[in-house]
């Protein structure tokens, strides 16, 4: 979520977690776990289809906040569209959504 809500500081403290949860993630699945970034605000974007977690921290490291609303319809779309990409069909399948919390975006498109 690099939405409005957020502030330059607490944008850095989510992608610290984004990263320590996919480290975390990782060791669980031995090495063997693809991960995908979307970044939403107003309007989603793949940042990276699913990869592996050495080329997911560069990803991380070139990721700026931007402000916005808060479209989680759209970044549930997006996710979604990265997930349906992999073509393993006994690798689970996970969205992570993180956010304020708060959607200011309506599923129509409209703001609050």
């Amino acid at each position: 979520d690099s939405s409005g809500a957020l502030s330059d500081d607490n944008w850095d403290h989510t992608i610290e977690f984004a990263q320590l949860l996919v480290a975390g993630l990782d060791v669980a699945s031995h090495g063997a776990g693809g991960y995908s970034v979307v970044r939403f605000d107003t309007r989603a974007t793949i940042e990276s289809h699913v990869t592996d977690r050495s080329t997911l921290e560069s990803v991380f490291e070139h990721l700026v906040y931007l402000g916005g609303w808060t479209n989680h319809h759209d970044a549930l779309d997006r996710c979604q569209e990265t997930l349906i990409a992999v073509d393993e069909p006994e690798r689970a399948r996970i969205i992570v959504l993180i956010t304020d919390g708060v959607p200011t975006v309506k599923w129509d498109g409209s703001t609050d």
